[in-house]
């Protein structure tokens, strides 16, 4: 039985490395091809009022 918890452990944390990479490239693509962010909620209101 602890052999078994400990393999779905390591299984658990290989996939949460693995998402956590999936995301920084989508965050690195992202960035290469010009991406920006909008202001949206909070920040849009904030530069409407500075207007």
């Amino acid at each position: 039985m602890l052999v078994a918890e400990q393999s779905v452990f390591t299984s658990q944390d290989t996939l949460a490395q693995t998402e956590r990479d999936v995301a920084l490239e989508l965050v690195a693509l992202y960035k290469t091809v010009g991406g920006g962010w909008e202001a949206t909620g909070r920040e849009e209101r904030r530069g409407n009022e500075r207007s």
